[in-house]
């Protein structure tokens, strides 16, 4: 019976089922990214759960409340009220990989390297702990709560990830090195800028004493953003267990 090309994100991507790469989708010369602009774009993730959602949610409002206290309340101080976009409760994730936008034999490839990454991986436990901002905490323009525990299986998951996509042929966005985290909000305007606040108000300081909540890392998300009014949304269109596990499900 002739072998059977599976789309990279239907139909089951077990280890019985992974979908079929053959050498002409590896080494066919289309655009790496799709031929079209497209402003649905594919990202590999964590999603935390509801407890820690909750825990996010309330280090965002303490984060911009602060933010928008006057200069002389604040512990570090901001540049001129600039305005961010903070991300909506329900949109909070952990990127692994970004994928962007891809041509048909790389989503099968991708669905492959998920699958790989995801069967390797042994679950473990993570939460968040400290403010943290890029390009620098001095000017940041994107704001973020970074991982503790659990940051450095997340290191370690994300490399496996990233190796075994450059090895089934996909390119993969990164432009830093890998720093755990979970974006918060993000500065409108090209130039605005803010300093974030010390460690001592972040989720992990005087104000958020008490038993930090943790989230089981037993599942990867490929999640597709779509532009949304109020900011990009992200819809989960796979979930592949963490460990090699049969429980995957999708949108």
């Amino acid at each position: 019976m002739p072998e059977r090309t599976r789309s990279a994100f239907a139909g089951r991507a077990s280890s019985r089922t992974l979908p079929v790469v053959t050498d002409r989708d590896r080494h066919a010369r289309p655009p790496h990214r799709s031929s079209h602009r497209s402003a649905h774009r594919t990202f590999i993730a964590l999603t935390p759960s509801s407890t820690l959602r909750q825990r996010l949610v309330a280090a965002r409002d303490r984060l911009a409340d602060l933010l928008a206290a006057p200069p002389s309340d604040r512990r570090s101080a901001t540049d001129a009220a600039a305005p961010v976009r903070w991300v909506a409760p329900a949109s909070l994730h952990l990127t692994l990989a970004f994928l962007g936008d891809l041509s048909a034999p790389l989503r099968r490839a991708a669905a492959c390297a998920v699958a790989e990454a995801a069967a390797e991986t042994a679950p473990f436990d993570w939460g968040v702990r400290g403010w943290g901002g890029f390009p620098t905490r001095e000017r940041a323009r994107v704001l973020w709560v970074g991982v503790d525990p659990g940051a450095e299986a997340i290191v370690d998951l994300q490399a496996r990830l990233v190796q075994r996509l450059r090895a089934h042929g996909v390119p993969v966005d990164v432009h830093r090195r890998f720093v755990p985290h979970l974006t918060l909000g993000r500065l409108r305007g090209r130039r605005a800028t803010v300093q974030v606040p010390d460690r001592t108000d972040g989720p992990d300081g005087p104000a958020s004493r008490g038993s930090a909540p943790t989230c089981r890392a037993d599942r990867l998300q490929v999640l597709v953003r779509r532009p949304a009014p109020a900011g990009p949304r992200y819809r989960s269109v796979v979930t592949l267990p963490v460990g090699g596990g049969s429980d995957e499900r999708r949108a």
